[in-house]
Parts: structure tokens; C-alpha cells; sequence
């Protein structure tokens, strides 16, 4: 592996870095700007969990294109990688606020950046000239990158638990004192212990079932161009990081997959076949019964019906990627939902709008 090597030209290379950097720092400003002149008590929880999204988003785009740009995977790695090495305690209670993000983070992984970008001529570019066939199969992707499973939402929550588990795999992995094994008849990576060896295949057969079940072109133990395989000759935590680069790598690759209506079934946007509250539930803890007692102020059965068939519909669009459409249907239904509430409490509203339904409930203190 080549670690002073480009995958594209110098040019190219420095404008989607210098991209990058841009989108980062046009989100730091805007994160600073949340709490500048706050306590971090007056932050609202929302502003946090949405910043934390954002940034996350922006972390993984820039993952995806340093792997571009690079030969080599470690500086995407590194980028990952970087945060401030200074040690600090907290409770058990404590959550990530924007302030940690941007200062923990945020700086380090911009000026990371931005030592990439100022370097970029120490760089060669492997793939001037002409291009051999033997070079053509090394880099050609056996098999298109695409979601199996329309719900692209839950495959990437799900893909999130399993990385947290190969996360903390690698953790215990590390932790491993050499067992006895015979030496006669078994070779070093027995000092991992059967057990160990166990637990890995068990974590891998499901995440490679998990991966063949929902993503096609996954890339797992393969690798994107099938020249990867799984070496079992080697000890548990030189595969497990082995692993884990795949997932890191399959993971930001899916960030930049393209949301089309007609790469998903019909049939998969429709909630007549599937319990769909049942997946709300499993994602929000709401189910259709609780969420009925909810708007037991609604008496008339078709509106009840109208609005519990646009909330499945929300959800479905969501998780297949067509966010506007999913937010347009759920802000209707939060619309009317004010409206008769404010009619079954015998209030007028300032305006027959949506603002004038929000500004009526905070002004009768109906909003929590």
C-alpha cells in the first residue's frame, strides 16, 4: 500500500478537501453560534441532537471522500480518528453537548484537514498514463453498492448497532492474555483462546447474514473489489480491525448512494402489507393504541383514520430516503392535529395557519 499516493489528480484531490473544509467550517460557525452567550442548560435538546446529526453526517461525507482521494485508507482513518487528547471525567449522565463536539472534535479534525490540503504536493498521482487491463479488474467494483431493504433508515440503525459491536469487540479483543495451545498440532492464533475464536465467527456470520439480507455490494470480508479475504491465519485482532475498516468504509459509502423513487418497489412504500406501528414503535416507543388515547379528542373515526394512514405513510418515506416528502406529510398532520385541538378546546386561533395554530397553543400555554 502506497502511502504517498493519490487515487485521482492533484486538482481534484484539493478541491473536494478544500470542499470539505469549507462545509466544516461553515458548520462550526453555525454550532458556535447556538451556544454563544448560552449555558450549556439553555441549549435546547433539539439544537443539540440536530447539530450532532449534521456533524456526524460531516465526519462520514468527509470519511467517504478521503478514501477517494487517498491510495491509502489511513488517512481517512486518521480523520476519523482525530480528536482532543485531553482527558476529562464525567458522571455517567453526561451526554455530548455542541460545545464538546466543537471543541473536542471539530477543531482537530478541521486542522487535520487542512494539514491534507496544505501537503497535497507531497502526493503523487498513481493513476496518470495509461491504465492496464490487469489494473482495470483491480478496480472494478464486482458488485453495485445499493440497499436491498427499501427502509434505508432502519438498515443504517441497524448497521450502527453492529458497528458498536464490533467497536466494543475490538476493546475485548485487545484485552486478550495468550491462552496454551498445543504446538504441535495448532498454530499461534489458538492463543487467542477456542472460545475467543467462538465469539468472533458468531459476530461475523451475523453481520455478514445482516449485510447479505440488506445491502447489495456490501464489500464485507471481500472487500468493494472482491480481492479482500477473511485470513483466519492471523490473530483475532488483526482481523477484527480488519473488519471493522470494511464497515467503516461500507458505512460512508452509503452516505453518498443517491435516493431514487424508482430504484424502490411500489409496493414498498405502501403500508397495507407490513405493521408498520410496529416499527414506530421499535424506533419511538409509540404504539397505535397509545398514540390513539393521545388524540382522544378527535371523535370523527375518518379524520382518526386519515391521520394514522399519513403518519405510516410519513414513516415509510422517511426510512426510504425521501426526507422533504416524509416532512411536507408529518407537518400536515402536526397542522391539523393544532387545529382541532384548539377546536375542541373552544379557542379561536390568531390566524388559520400553522404559525397562527402554534403562537394561539404557546399563548394559552397548551405547549409543554
Amino acid at each position: 500500500m502506497s502511502y504517498d499516493a493519490l487515487n485521482i489528480n492533484k486538482a481534484e484531490s484539493l478541491n473536494l478537501i478544500n470542499q470539505q473544509i469549507e462545509k466544516g467550517e461553515t458548520l462550526f460557525k453555525k454550532g458556535y453560534s447556538l451556544i454563544e452567550g448560552k449555558s450549556k442548560y439553555s441549549v435546547s435538546s433539539r439544537d443539540r441532537d440536530l447539530f450532532e446529526s449534521t456533524f456526524k453526517q460531516w465526519v462520514d461525507i468527509t470519511y467517504s471522500t478521503l478514501f477517494k482521494v487517498y491510495k491509502s485508507s489511513k488517512y481517512a482513518m486518521e480523520f476519523k480518528e482525530k480528536h482532543s487528547s485531553k482527558v476529562e471525567y464525567v458522571n455517567s449522565s453526561w451526554i455530548p453537548d455542541i460545545e464538546y463536539y466543537l471543541s473536542k472534535q471539530f477543531v482537530q479534525k478541521l486542522d487535520y484537514l487542512k494539514m491534507l490540503r496544505d501537503s497535497i504536493d507531497d502526493f503523487k498521482e498513481e493513476n496518470d498514463g495509461p491504465v492496464t487491463v490487469e489494473r482495470k479488474e483491480q478496480m472494478k467494483q464486482l458488485t453495485p453498492l445499493a440497499f436491498i431493504n427499501p427502509n434505508r433508515r432502519w438498515v443504517v440503525r441497524e448497521l450502527n448497532k453492529l458497528l458498536s459491536e464490533w467497536e466494543t469487540w475490538s476493546k475485548d479483543v485487545d484485552q486478550i492474555t495468550d491462552q496454551p495451545y498445543d504446538h504441535n498440532t495448532q498454530t499461534e492464533v489458538f492463543a487467542d483462546g477456542e472460545l475467543m475464536m467462538q465469539k468472533h465467527e458468531i459476530l461475523q456470520s451475523r453481520t455478514l447474514i445482516f449485510l447479505n439480507n440488506n445491502i447489495s455490494g456490501h464489500g464485507f470480508i471481500t472487500g468493494l473489489d472482491g480481492h479482500h479475504c477473511d485470513r483466519t491465519d492471523l490473530r483475532l485482532k488483526h482481523r477484527v480491525k480488519h473488519r471493522l475498516q470494511e464497515l467503516y468504509v461500507l458505512h460512508a459509502c452509503l452516505e453518498t448512494l443517491p435516493r431514487q423513487i424508482g430504484s424502490i418497489a411500489k409496493n414498498s412504500i405502501s403500508s397495507e402489507d407490513r405493521d408498520v406501528w410496529q416499527d414506530i414503535k421499535n424506533d419511538y416507543g409509540m404504539d397505535k393504541r397509545a398514540f390513539g388515547k393521545n388524540i382522544n379528542f378527535i371523535i370523527d373515526a375518518f379524520k382518526r383514520k386519515i391521520i394514522f394512514r399519513d403518519i405510516e405513510q410519513a414513516y415509510i418515506l422517511a426510512g426510504a430516503g425521501f426526507s422533504k416528502p416524509a416532512v411536507i406529510l408529518a407537518g400536515g398532520v402536526i397542522e391539523e392535529l393544532l387545529r382541532l385541538y384548539l377546536h375542541h378546546k373552544n379557542i379561536k386561533p390568531l390566524k388559520n395557519d400553522f404559525d397562527g395554530y402554534i403562537k394561539t397553543c404557546e399563548n394559552n400555554g397548551l405547549l409543554n
